[in-house]
């Protein structure tokens, strides 16, 4: 089949043994009624899962990643609302973060990513010792003024 020729509906069709076929070919408003509530869970439980997939060849267990909610309390000290971790230690709720001047507006709220990992190079001639690389990246909530904790499901 010419991939040019081929319509995102039938692509779609042939991820997940046709589940996401079948969801799109919901004529009812039901079904994006009962994906809009379960997506957000489904996104944020598999966070880690999805940055391990990104990383592949490479081990994902040298990657180190935390996701916390900074929360501004109203005078000015940015806390930890709640933290999930893979590879490192989670922050403790109330913890006080130092993050950039202005990042939090008064009362208001931020996720911050921190990722390290250890490259380790297949050519040892050019990179002979592993490189430590970090990233701390902050987002702010769209459509809420704080992003609420999901309990994993079991």
């Amino acid at each position: 089949m010419n991939p040019s020729k081929t319509s995102l509906h039938q692509r779609l069709g042939r991820l997940r043994g046709g589940a996401v076929h079948r969801f799109s070919a919901a004529s009812s408003g039901m079904a994006a009624v009962a994906f809009a509530l379960i997506a957000p869970i489904m996104i944020m439980a598999d966070a880690f899962t999805a940055l391990n997939a990104i990383m592949y060849p490479f081990p994902p267990n040298s990657m180190k990643i935390r996701i916390s909610s900074l929360i501004d309390n109203g005078n000015g000290t940015v806390k930890v609302a709640w933290s999930d971790a893979q590879n490192m230690d989670e922050r403790s709720v109330d913890e006080v973060v130092s993050i950039p001047e202005g990042l939090v507006a008064t009362g208001g709220s931020v996720i911050m990513s921190e990722v390290i990992y250890t490259y380790n190079s297949p050519a040892p001639h050019f990179f002979p010792a592993p490189v430590p690389m970090t990233d701390t990246y902050y987002l702010h909530p769209r459509k809420a003024t704080q992003i609420t904790r999901q309990v994993a499901c079991t």
